[in-house]
């Protein structure tokens, strides 16, 4: 994965996130594209999965 800094011509990349999603970032002539999907553009992988709940229940009190 990668972060962007605005107003900057780098991006940094973090390897250890990477398996938390199906695909990787496009990179086309040294730039990295920006999916135009919702949220990050990136599906996320079996890991991600196994870290979220489909349902929260709360109550007051």
């Amino acid at each position: 994965m990668a972060a962007a800094y605005p107003g900057t011509a780098w991006v940094e990349h973090f390897e250890w996130l990477e398996p938390l999603f199906d695909e990787r970032p496009e990179l086309r002539d040294g730039r990295m594209r920006v999916p135009d999907r919702p949220g990050l553009g990136l599906p996320p992988g079996d890991r991600a999965r196994a870290c979220t709940v489909d349902r929260c229940e709360a109550s007051a009190g």
